[in-house]
Order: structure tokens, then sequence, then C-alpha cells
């Protein structure tokens, strides 16, 4: 039995860039934007009242990988950091990603702004189709 999806904390964005870094609490919150960190961290869960844009696990936890990408909180490491909750979030919904590292790295890349850009919602798409039961 899995865990119901969470919402992602500042603290888990905190703690992936301590793993990506190797930095301690301090130098990684010094290091980052808060308010950009949360806006990302929130994303998977954008709405309007009781209607949410991405209804399931798999599309939010790709949305909050995007804008983390996108959204540069952190000085340095942000892809990585995007690909490490994204794939926490996954893992915590019993889905695993079915990708190779190179052909992940090139979507995050493309969706942080790579030629040729992919927009968030082909981003998310990608993701679906790259994502199995554990």
């Amino acid at each position: 039995m899995f865990l119901p999806m969470r919402r992602p904390r500042y603290n888990d964005f905190i703690n992936a860039l301590t793993i990506v870094h190797g930095w301690t609490i301090a130098q990684a919150e010094r290091a980052t934007k808060r308010p950009l960190a949360e806006s990302a961290l929130a994303a998977g869960w954008a709405g309007f009242g009781d209607v949410e844009i991405h209804e399931d696990d798999t599309a939010k936890a790709a949305a909050v990988g995007a804008q983390i990408a996108v959204n540069h909180a952190a000085i340095d490491g942000n892809k990585r950091v995007a690909v490490l909750i994204m794939s926490a979030m996954l893992a915590t919904a019993g889905m695993r990603l079915s990708i190779s590292d190179d052909d992940l790295a090139l979507l995050v890349e493309r969706v942080a702004g790579r030629e040729p850009v992919m927009t968030e919602v082909e981003f998310i798409d990608a993701i679906r189709g790259a994502v199995r039961p554990k």
C-alpha cells in the first residue's frame, strides 16, 4: 500500500539541494529564493476553487518537476532537484520512471528552456508515457 501523494514542502526542496550538492541546510537556504521554490512546489495543486488542473498523481509530480526546472529557485542544481523531487513523488504513489537517464535529462533540459523547448503540457505527457507501476 502506498501513501497518498502530498504536496512537497519547502524543506523537501532544501533537503534535495543538500543531497544534490552536499551542502548544509544553511548553505541550501542561502542559495534558494524561497518564494520561487514554494511556487514551483505548489504547481501540481494549481486550480480554481474545487477544480484542479492536474487531477492525477503523475501530472502533479510532472508539473512540480517542470516548474522547479523553470523557476530556478536555487543558484544551481534546479534540474537535478526537479528530477529528485518528481521521482520521490512518483515513488510515494507507487510509480517509477522507466526512461534512460539521458532521455530524462533531455526532457528536463527542454522544459527548462533548451531548444527545442517543451511546454509543461508536453513534459507532463512525456512523463506520463514513461511512468510504470513499482
